[in-house]
């Protein structure tokens, strides 16, 4: 459809400051199946939930800040992308946004799409990280070779708050946007300021997002060492004190790179990761895992998986199991009543970053028969 000016919503207050004048917007509504035997070069948004919505996700009634939300800053962001990318996608730019793109008061076709978001980020060609609260100035001052920062000690400070705030977004500390990043095969910056980072020409957009997050870690240790040769050593103790306070996000990532998400991972690392994020529904924490580790296709965890949270942990856990990952049975319980029927299962009721203690995985186990034909465990 043909858009004007968009500059109010219509019955309120509300001043969006969007100009749509000569922009063409058509919404399409298609099947992931089509999308993939077509080839149509979508370009989903993964993003931090913004607290109007969720609180009318939650209530059921809409406010201002959700109108402004859900409906205009789709559009915004469509207006950023389409100059930056239609020469690389050589035609129009067609974005998937779940403020659009998923029903949020029908639960059912919900969760149907939620389990359908590792296919939809993987189909795609780039994915937008939208970092709702961190600016392109802020991303630049992070690296000292753009000129961002001197080598006095006020310099490193204003270079490690703006480390800090990339590391500290609220996009890193929520689940769904774990499974969306783990699954995608390149994921560029969207900053608060509409500005869309990456490198290359056409075909060959670059992954910023993941360049920027191992380069922040990296800054980030170059600061610390910078402070203790700037520094004399009892502020120095005191930086130490208070840089410790700031816990990265950028930890939750260190095992789940993009193109692939996290079929390396045991069910124990998976939890691991999970416990660490944020979300509304404890079941959904399931949801997430049984896409992280590829525990069947879209369809098996959509038919298969029980709405009950306990059974569901079970059904996960047994999956892994079934293809020889012991590590549901050698978790550490945190007083979790035990389960119905397999009380050897941890992380139904609490999650924890405590409960694997095994490290990360070295092979692929050489047997794979631990349950019996009725799901049971053998005695090991």
């Amino acid at each position: 459809m043909s858009t004007g000016p968009c500059k109010a919503v219509p019955g309120s207050t509300l001043d969006t400051g969007l100009d749509l004048s000569d922009f063409q917007i058509r919404i399409h509504n298609r099947h992931i199946s089509c999308i993939e035997e077509t080839q149509t070069p979508i370009v989903p948004i993964s993003h931090a939930w913004h607290e109007g919505v969720a609180r009318a996700n939650v209530t059921k009634q809409l406010n201002e800040d959700a109108i402004y939300e859900a409906f205009f800053r789709p559009l915004s962001i469509l207006k950023a992308a389409t100059p930056r990318f239609t020469e690389v996608l050589n035609g129009p730019v067609e974005i998937w946004h779940d403020y659009f793109s998923i029903p949020q008061f029908l639960p059912a076709m919900q969760e149907r799409i939620l389990l359908a978001l590792p296919d939809i980020f993987r189909v795609a060609p780039f994915c937008l990280i939208h970092l709702g609260d961190v600016s392109a100035a802020t991303i630049r001052a992070m690296f000292p070779r753009l000129g961002g920062a001197d080598d006095h000690v006020q310099g490193q400070l204003r270079r490690l708050s703006c480390i800090d705030a990339f590391q500290n977004s609220r996009w890193f500390k929520h689940m769904w946007v774990n499974l969306e990043y783990a699954f995608c095969q390149r994921a560029c910056v969207l900053t608060s300021d509409d500005r869309i980072l990456y490198w290359g020409g056409s075909g060959q957009t670059r992954d910023s997002f993941s360049l920027f997050r191992l380069h922040a870690r990296l800054e980030k240790r170059e600061v610390d060492m910078q402070m203790a040769l700037l520094l004399p050593p009892e502020a120095h103790r005191e930086y130490q004190r208070i840089s410790a306070k700031n816990s990265s996000g950028l930890a939750v990532y260190a095992r789940l790179g993009v193109n692939g998400g996290g079929k390396h991972l045991t069910y124990g690392e998976a939890l691991e990761q999970i416990s660490m994020l944020d979300c509304r529904e404890y079941r959904d924490r399931f949801l997430a895992m049984a896409g992280i580790l590829s525990i069947g296709s879209y369809r098996d965890i959509a038919l298969q998986i029980s709405p009950d949270t306990v059974q569901a942990c079970l059904w996960v856990a047994k999956g892994c199991l079934q293809r020889g990952d012991h590590s549901p049975l050698l978790l550490t319980p945190c007083g979790e009543a035990p389960a119905r029927g397999a009380r050897w299962l941890v992380g139904h009721e609490k999650m924890t970053p405590t409960m694997c203690f095994l490290g990360e995985r070295t092979h692929q186990p050489k047997n794979t028969n631990i349950l019996d034909e009725d799901g049971n465990i053998h005695e090991i």
